[in-house]
C-alpha cells in the first residue's frame, strides 16, 4: 500500500507540473490538536502475578481478572509538515495535492475500580501508558479550493488520507512491590489502524506575497485501531478529529 500511494502522489505531481503555467509549490508546517471520543476498553489484570517471574505475557499469568471499563481521552499537540503543488484553473477557483507527514498525540484515562481488585489509575501508574504517539504519512489528492477576495482569502475542501509508518504505545502496567511483579494489566485495544480515511477543510489567509497563515478541520470515518477489533470491542468509537494552524510558503511561482 504504501508502494501504491508513493506512486500514485508522484504521478499527480508529474502531472500538475505538466500542466504548464500559473501553479506553485509551498510548504506548510504547524501544529495540531487531536481529539479522540471516549472508548470501551477491556484489561486483563493477572492479579496473583507471573507463573515465570519477568516473562511479560498474558497466558504467562496465574489467574486472570477480566475488568471491562471506560478509557476517557484528552487531546494532545503534535505537529505537520506539508509539500503542496497549486495549480490555478478559473479566475478564483484552484486544484492543488499536497503530501507530508503528520504526528498525531492523545492521552486517555483508564480507571480499574472493581471488587476483587485494587483501584488504580493506570496512566498514573506508568510514564508510558495512555499517550499513544503516531505518525502518518499524510496525503490530499484533490484539494478544491475558492478565493473569497483575490490572491487573500480561500476556503478548501477534498479528501484525506493517512498512512500510518509509526506508532509508539504501551499496552501493559506492570505494578511492583518490594522489587517483585506483583501484578500485571495487559490492555485488549486492537494495533493501530494502518489507513485512515477522510475529509478535511481549510481555510487561509495570506499576510505576504510569499506567505500565509492557515487554519483546517479534518474529521476520519474509520477509528485509529484496526479493523480486527476482539470480541470486546474496545477502541471501534475512536474516529479522529484534528485541528491544525500554521504557515505556510510559497515558491517556484510560474
Amino acid at each position: 500500500m504504501k508502494k501504491t500511494t508513493s506512486t500514485i502522489i508522484l504521478l499527480l505531481f508529474i502531472c500538475f507540473s505538466a500542466l504548464g503555467q500559473r501553479f506553485e509549490f509551498s510548504i506548510n508546517a504547524g501544529v495540531n490538536s487531536t481529539f479522540v471520543p471516549d472508548f470501551n476498553n477491556a484489561i486483563f489484570i493477572a492479579n496473583d502475578g507471573l507463573n515465570i517471574p519477568g516473562l511479560i505475557l498474558i497466558g504467562n499469568s496465574i489467574t486472570i481478572f477480566p475488568a471491562a471499563t471506560k478509557s476517557k481521552t484528552s487531546p494532545k499537540t503534535g505537529y505537520l509538515i506539508q509539500l503542496e503543488i497549486h495549480k490555478k484553473m478559473r479566475d478564483r477557483i484552484n486544484l492543488s495535492l499536497s503530501c507530508g507527514v503528520n504526528s498525531i498525540k492523545y492521552n486517555y484515562e483508564t480507571i480499574i475500580n472493581l471488587e476483587g481488585t485494587p483501584y488504580i489509575k493506570l496512566d498514573k501508574s506508568s510514564d508510558n501508558y495512555g499517550n499513544p504517539s503516531l505518525f502518518y504519512i499524510n496525503i490530499k489528492p484533490l484539494i478544491v479550493s475558492f478565493e473569497l477576495s483575490q490572491n487573500k482569502w480561500e476556503i478548501a475542501t477534498g479528501p484525506s488520507f493517512n498512512v500510518l509508518i509509526l506508532s509508539k504505545n504501551t499496552k501493559n502496567v506492570i505494578v511492583y512491590k518490594d522489587e517483585m511483579i506483583e501484578r500485571v494489566y495487559f490492555e485488549q485495544t486492537a494495533d493501530f489502524s494502518n489507513f485512515l480515511y477522510g475529509f478535511h477543510l481549510k481555510t487561509s489567509y495570506r499576510i505576504l506575497k510569499n506567505s500565509n497563515i492557515f487554519a483546517s478541520y479534518q474529521y476520519y470515518f474509520n477509528s485509529v485501531y484496526g479493523t480486527k477489533i476482539n470480541s470486546y470491542k474496545t477502541g471501534k468509537e475512536c474516529k479522529p478529529n484534528i485541528f491544525e494552524l500554521g504557515i505556510g510558503y510559497s515558491f517556484l511561482k510560474n
